[in-house]
């Protein structure tokens, strides 16, 4: 059984790595017709069909993504992890100490969940729309050669390397966002 699963999981990773390669748009659209809200999210920063598949090959993680919803630049942020933070904001850092601190936006969900071996783990997530200087300063932050994150919140994270391919959806995101609010 555990082999028909470790089967079915290397799969599902070759699947999903086909796709992306073969994908020649950055970007994945959808349509919520209920909300009425269009949402365009960088093929690097969508999450995979379970939390972090996508990326626990490579060994990189999904904690942070920014897409487009209509008009507006939406930054999200994930922990998962043993303990509560009840996360509240998050801060963007560069290697000369410039910062840019996140903190007016809201936690949409807490949660306990199960993980496999009977593992219990906590899932938060916490999003806000982008203020138009902060789009700003956030591109000036992503430009440097190094780029961290930090969720705040009762307990707060250590900082994190922001990885390369998100550094660079993350500036492509902002491109699109420019070229579609400059219509």
């Amino acid at each position: 059984m555990k082999k028909l699963v470790a089967s079915i999981v290397l799969l599902f990773i070759t699947f999903s790595f086909c796709l992306a390669a073969s994908s020649k748009d950055e970007f994945k659209t959808t349509y919520d017709e209920v909300e009425d809200v269009t949402f365009i999210t960088h093929k690097d920063m969508q999450k995979g069909a379970f939390y972090n598949l996508k990326d626990s090959a490579t060994g990189e993680r999904e904690n942070i993504s920014l897409y487009i919803s209509d008009k507006s630049l939406t930054i999200w942020a994930d922990y998962q992890n043993n303990d509560w933070m009840f996360i509240d904001g998050f801060v963007f850092l560069d290697a000369d100490s410039n910062r840019l601190k996140i903190d007016y936006g809201k936690r949409s969900d807490s949660d306990v969940k199960k993980g496999g071996l009977k593992n219990l783990y906590v899932r938060e997530d916490y999003g806000a729309i982008l203020k138009e200087e902060d789009i700003s300063n956030l591109e000036k932050l992503l430009s440097s050669q190094k780029v961290y994150v930090a969720f705040l919140g009762k307990k707060n994270t250590k900082k994190m390397d922001l990885k390369a391919k998100y550094i660079q959806a993350m500036q492509a995101t902002i491109e699109k966002w420019n070229s579609i609010n400059e219509q």
